[in-house]
């Protein structure tokens, strides 16, 4: 081979060397801009993530607030209504009683009543016995 034909086979190379060199170049460009890119994702991932940070912390406060709240009501009903409660259901027990006593005086009354009636006609048939002559 001569030293032209190896001269034209360097320059081939160098030209081939220098076209992978300017696509080596353009991969680079494109990579930035791909880093670039993922570093602007990463930024808007750590935004996204600080927002659920406060959001699970706002979540935490409501869910301890809830928890306060149920304690609270449970307490309410442990020592208010329980014994409000209790206290309307013995005057319903007093109430039932007042109802029986009443029940039976009434009973008592009418028994009287029907005491009365018959002692009134008893007076009635003693009265008109009096009325009649014993001798006629």
């Amino acid at each position: 081979m001569t030293d032209s034909k190896k001269l034209d086979l360097i320059l081939e190379g160098m030209s081939e060397l220098k076209t992978d060199m300017v696509q080596v170049k353009a991969d680079i460009v494109e990579l930035k801009e791909d880093v670039a890119e993922l570093k602007t994702d990463v930024s808007v991932l750590k935004a996204d993530m600080l927002e659920v940070k406060v959001d699970i912390t706002e979540l935490k406060e409501n869910v301890h607030d809830l928890q306060t709240d149920t304690r609270l009501i449970k307490l309410q009903i442990e020592n208010e209504l329980r014994h409000n409660i209790s206290i309307v259901a013995e005057g319903h027990m007093d109430l039932s009683c007042k109802v029986g006593e009443a029940l039976a005086s009434f009973a008592r009354l009418e028994e009287m009543g029907v005491r009365i009636n018959w002692f009134e006609s008893e007076i009635r048939m003693i009265k008109e016995r009096m009325a009649k002559p014993i001798f006629a």
